[in-house]
């Protein structure tokens, strides 16, 4: 019986401190996650404000591309959802091998999905800004993003998929890094459209692809070091 006549349950005390350490855990994990997705933000909001400092055409031709390009990374992420888990769950059970066969399976898969999203962009990139303007300076813009859009696949899908596989994996150091670093890909081609606007909408999607590009080479070769492998799973 405490002070005052109030029971004191058994196991709250401890209770209680176990989910302090539960929460404090979350958010020494939260924190890199965090500055990963802000540097992310950081890249599309950037291609979208060097659009506008462009023009109104390439503004309105990068919102259409951009629209395009979110409902494709939501395609190829579907793919990285499940490849988090399966990788979660093989380490879960201290099964490194079946964790590295079945992430180079989702890689293979996630490659081969973005090859054919690669076509299927590159071949509708003259007619889908019909569905969404009539200016034909937009559509120029657009069709040029577009373009553009495709032919960055491949690496869209190795860092999403990469991405999930890291996640499963817990390595969220790595993300943060691999996310920041990619910014120095992004930054040449970004500042020489700021710099230039002759460059136009290509400029924008190029310093993107390299962005793209940057990421999937970075965890990529995280991925092949297997060092991950050595993090507890949380």
């Amino acid at each position: 019986m405490a002070a005052g006549g109030h029971q004191v349950l058994p196991g709250v005390g401890a209770a209680t401190r176990v989910a302090g350490r539960e929460v404090r855990r979350l958010l020494r994990d939260a924190g890199p996650i965090v500055v990963r997705t802000v540097a992310l933000g950081a890249a599309i909001t950037g291609s979208a404000a060097i659009a506008a400092r462009i023009g109104g055409a390439t503004l309105a031709g990068h919102q259409i591309t951009a629209q395009v390009w979110l409902l494709l990374a939501l395609i190829v992420d579907a793919l990285a959802v499940p490849a988090q888990v399966f990788v979660g769950a093989e380490l879960g059970r201290a099964d490194v091998s079946a964790a590295i066969s079945v992430g180079d399976r989702c890689l293979r898969v996630g490659f081969l999905l973005s090859a054919g999203l690669t076509v299927l962009t590159c071949a509708l990139a003259p007619v889908l800004p019909y569905l969404f303007t009539s200016d034909p300076q937009v559509r120029h813009a657009a069709t040029v993003g577009l373009f553009l859009c495709g032919a960055q696949q491949v690496f869209a899908a190795g860092a999403f998929v990469l991405d999930g596989l890291l996640l499963g994996a817990s390595d969220y150091r790595t993300l943060r890094r691999a996310m920041l670093l990619s910014l120095l890909g992004y930054a040449p081609f970004a500042l020489a459209t700021l710099l230039d606007h002759r460059l136009g909408i290509a400029g924008v999607w190029l310093a993107l692809l390299c962005w793209l590009a940057a990421r999937t080479a970075l965890l990529g070769r995280r991925w092949q070091s297997r060092k991950w492998a050595a993090l507890p799973v949380r």
